[in-house]
């Protein structure tokens, strides 16, 4: 998921999402806008240069796994890479070792836990707050809502019966522990919606784990 201005029908085939300014459009438009592009370079230079926490698992590696790599049940995956020349964005919750929960253009699904090869930058979150048994639950409840689908209405957070990627797991934290993983940064006069980056950094209630640039 990513903010990006393109029409509903470009956005079907990216498993993306509009930038704020857009969120209501349905027409298209010629990209993303300032306001965006600088909010999202700001979390992804922070994310860049934060210092890592320990994570749960955080030695689990073998093979080709990069150490420190997220392979812990619960544990955030973001990623800021861009498609086809557009900035776009995508998050994950860890499912298994080999597979994660997340919201593309056909609704969730299960996805390879290969991100350290799929995608260029990637980062890794854990929830402060939480027990690794209730990040287990998290990743469990994003389990349980497969097969419904893609939720084009970005500023929409709190319907259950279809989701963007990183409001599928801001729901997972929030509907289970009451933990609001979302900020301001991307807010507008009409709702605010819950981008990938803010699973990532700047966010009190999450800690980085690590960090693939």
């Amino acid at each position: 998921m990513k903010w990006m201005m393109l029409s509903v029908a470009a956005t079907a085939t990216l498993a993306v999402s509009l930038p704020t300014t857009a969120f209501a459009q349905t027409t298209a438009a010629p990209g993303p806008s300032a306001a965006d592009v600088r909010t999202t370079q700001e979390l992804i230079d922070a994310a860049d240069s934060a210092p890592l926490v320990a994570g749960p698992n955080a030695a689990a590696a073998s093979g080709k796994v990069p150490s420190l790599y997220p392979r812990n049940k619960g544990a955030i995956l973001v990623t800021p890479d861009p498609y086809k020349g557009l900035p776009l964005g995508h998050s994950a919750i860890v499912l298994t070792d080999n597979t994660v929960v997340e919201s593309v253009a056909e609704g969730v699904k299960l996805g390879p836990n290969n991100w350290y090869q799929s995608k260029k930058q990637v980062y890794g979150t854990i929830v402060q707050a939480t027990s690794s048994k209730q990040n287990a639950k998290a990743a469990d409840w994003a389990a349980k809502q497969r097969h419904k689908p893609y939720n084009y209405n970005y500023l929409d957070i709190n319907t259950r019966k279809k989701f963007y990627c990183s409001q599928l797991i801001y729901a997972a934290f929030k509907d289970n522990f009451g933990i609001n993983l979302n900020t301001d940064r991307y807010k507008t006069p009409v709702g605010n919606p819950v981008h990938p980056m803010e699973l990532a950094v700047k966010n009190p209630k999450v800690g980085l784990i690590y960090r693939q640039k």
